[in-house]
């Protein structure tokens, strides 16, 4: 295999965690790789580590660009790729050092164009040595239908993702997106492949940052999401069947947001009535997918939204 795999990590104010990040992808076992580190605008360190990397090895290198989000990032390293393979890590997670070895070696047995990996979710200060058995990742993986990847929830992130140069063919990030842009990728992704490989072993590893976007407090940018599955829903018009799985979700994160950001005042006054109509006109593809315990309390929280979510508040407080 002397294919040439490019790894494209989009990098913004993540000095703690980068050299852990790079370093893992410095140590990979299978070594015909570039990295294009696309730092987006940093104001901290990070722009120096990765000038550092580009300095000790000539595999790596970066590209200084302005802030313009995670997507356009993305975007900038998909323009400029030599690959015939391509993958995103994000720069505060890292990776196995077998995760390139693993996942070419899946794609080229299996005849596929898509290969995943499982994500592990570690504590953001924990850093995890990985020793696995080779042989053994090379052999535990389950082959799927790209479409049914709903039907399951078999992998709703573009990172931890080995894509085939033609796989990506024509597609980008929606930057107008700030949340659920992974998900509209993946899908594009999906729509050109017949299937798809994932080795059930962990080579990607999360890292539960609390100064992450995912983890920071409700803003305006986290309603992008409902654009997000709006266009998902219309992107399946073709299956009323994946249309259903994706507003079963779709309800179901409609759920969280409720239960996250309540209490703010921004939220509460401008958008909690749209969102909980949008919820109830989703929540009948949730309940079909719930226990009878959850189907009483989604149907309350329906019927009495406000009542619901002052109980749950009094309830997280003892």
């Amino acid at each position: 295999m002397n294919n040439l795999v490019s790894f494209i990590v989009p990098v913004y104010n993540v000095e703690k965690y980068l050299k852990e990040c790079l370093d893992s992808i410095k140590n990979q076992t299978y070594t015909n790789f570039e990295c294009l580190l696309i730092d987006d605008g940093s104001t901290d360190g990070s722009g120096k580590i990765c000038d550092d990397f580009c300095n000790e090895d000539n595999r790596f290198k970066v590209f200084h660009i302005e802030n313009g989000g995670v997507s356009n990032a993305r975007n900038y390293g998909l323009s400029l790729f030599k690959g015939d393979y391509v993958t995103f890590i994000d720069s505060d997670d890292y990776i196995s050092k077998y995760y390139l070895e693993v996942l070419l070696y899946l794609i080229k047995k299996t005849g596929t164009q898509v290969a995943l990996s499982q994500i592990k979710r570690v504590e953001h200060m924990s850093y995890i040595v990985i020793d696995e058995n080779i042989e053994a990742l090379k052999n535990d993986y389950m082959l799927y239908n790209a479409l049914e990847t709903w039907i399951n929830k078999i992998h709703l992130s573009s990172v931890s993702v080995l894509y085939s140069k033609k796989s990506v063919e024509n597609i980008y990030f929606n930057t107008n997106l700030y949340y659920g842009e992974d998900l509209c990728f993946l899908t594009d992704v999906f729509l050109c492949s017949k299937n798809i490989v994932k080795t059930n072993m962990n080579l990607y590893f999360y890292r539960l940052n609390p100064n992450s976007a995912m983890n920071s407090p409700f803003n305006i940018k986290k309603m992008t999401e409902i654009d997000a599955y709006n266009i998902l829903i219309n992107k399946y018009s073709f299956s009323k069947k994946l249309q259903n799985e994706i507003k079963a979700f779709f309800c179901s994160r409609l759920l969280v947001m409720l239960n996250n950001f309540y209490n703010d005042n921004v939220f509460r006054k401008q958008y909690f009535k749209s969102v909980i109509k949008l919820y109830r006109k989703n929540l009948k593809y949730m309940l079909k997918k719930d226990t009878f315990k959850q189907k009483l309390l989604h149907i309350f929280l329906a019927v009495f939204p406000r009542l619901y979510l002052n109980i749950r508040k009094q309830f997280k407080k003892k």
